[in-house]
């Protein structure tokens, strides 16, 4: 079952389990394309275990120098 299907929230520990899995991994480094105190976008491909691949864009938002939300947007390059 995909983890990421709208309207799925998930939280803390689970993000950090999945990210731990090794079910998925960047082809490259994100790039960022836009960041400053308050806010940062990214773009990035992901290739999952079972060969599908992804290109994914975060939003975050900052507080006091951390992370305090983070929302993606995923489509799919899979013919």
């Amino acid at each position: 079952m995909p983890l990421f299907v709208p309207p799925t929230k998930i939280g803390k520990s689970e993000i950090i389990e999945w990210v731990k899995s090794g079910d998925v991994k960047n082809e490259s480094p994100p790039r960022i394309l836009f960041e400053n105190d308050e806010v940062g976008f990214d773009h990035s491909i992901v290739r999952f275990s079972d060969g599908k691949k992804e290109a994914v864009m975060a939003h975050y938002k900052f507080k006091d120098g951390k992370v305090v939300f983070m929302e993606t947007g995923a489509t799919k390059l899979d013919g």
